[in-house]
């Protein structure tokens, strides 16, 4: 009876914890963004020169960041070697396995810009010397592999894994995936923050942020990548039993993107723009989306042809 009811409270902090933080993290963000632009200074104005959107999601950051512990105190979290590295064939596999999820990155995004270029989407247009490509390639590949690793080991490392063993895989893939993409368009116009009485611009502030996709044209394909993004990267997880495979893949990821925005320019009014996409990492085509859906249908397949070997 005390397992199940310490059970039940760990789900609620789990379940409350996001939305406590979007709630708690607007409403301190305004007090503090009228004290910040009252006092003035150098320190306030670095503070509040991105408008307030960007000010709400810095504070509501650093409260994600301190209420963390909560969480991982729910999900029963051991410590960082609890974290999704240990991989059950060994180190040699573990290796492999993050080489070929880099290549599988690297691959879907050299398809993607090659696409581009052909079709004309985004054109060559190199912004930066020789030298500092040739320093880009390699600086852009160490940044890339932080990225992969850092973010994979939080997301599918610690928060992925934990919550799958709660509750069921599908379902935990299905809500991360969703809030995953819908965090990306978290962010209120500025209009909501204008002076009125507190809990008015608390409202504001908070519908404004909730339904900020609604507002940027193509967020609709935008949402569905990252979602798929988000789903795939889990698959990997669940398919390889660590996370060396998914950081691999978000690293070759990243190394492209931030290579494409540095070597073509895109190419907005193209006619094939919302099929083909034009920024820099392609979420906002819809080919991305049919090259992400394909991936997570073979990972899909292959792992149900896992379970039946196993079986």
């Amino acid at each position: 009876m005390v397992a199940n009811s310490k059970r039940w409270v760990d789900d609620l902090v789990l379940c409350l914890y996001l939305p406590v933080v979007i709630v708690v993290g607007a409403s301190i963000s305004i007090p503090l963004w009228d004290w910040a632009n009252a006092a003035g200074g150098d320190i306030a104005h670095e503070l509040t020169r991105k408008g307030p959107a960007r000010f709400t999601r810095r504070i509501t950051m650093v409260l994600a960041f301190l209420l963390l512990p909560l969480a991982l105190r729910a999900l029963r979290w051991e410590g960082w070697r609890d974290s999704g590295w240990q991989h059950a064939a060994g180190i040699s596999a573990a290796r492999r396995d993050g080489l070929t999820g880099l290549i599988h990155g690297l691959i879907i995004m050299t398809i993607l810009f090659a696409t581009a270029l052909i079709i004309g989407t985004r054109i060559w247009h190199i912004s930066v010397t020789g030298g500092e490509l040739a320093l880009s390639t390699f600086t852009f590949l160490i940044g890339a592999l932080v990225v992969g690793i850092l973010e994979e080991t939080i997301a599918r490392g610690i928060l992925f894994r934990l919550l799958i063993q709660r509750w069921r895989p599908i379902s935990v893939i299905v809500i991360v995936s969703i809030v995953f993409a819908w965090l990306h368009f978290l962010a209120a116009e500025p209009t909501a923050y204008e002076a009125g009485p507190y809990l008015q611009r608390v409202s504001n502030v908070l519908v404004s942020s909730s339904t900020g996709f609604l507002r940027i044209p193509h967020a609709m394909v935008e949402m569905t990548n990252l979602a798929l993004f988000s789903a795939l990267l889990s698959l990997m997880y669940l398919k390889s039993g660590s996370i060396w495979l998914a950081a691999g893949f978000h690293a070759g990821v990243v190394y492209i993107k931030r290579l494409n925005g540095i070597v073509a320019d895109s190419v907005k009014d193209h006619e094939q723009a919302l099929f083909l996409g034009v920024s820099s990492d392609f979420t906002d085509g819809w080919f991305c989306a049919i090259l992400l859906s394909l991936l997570i249908i073979w990972f899909i397949r292959k792992q149900k042809a896992l379970s039946i070997h196993a079986a």
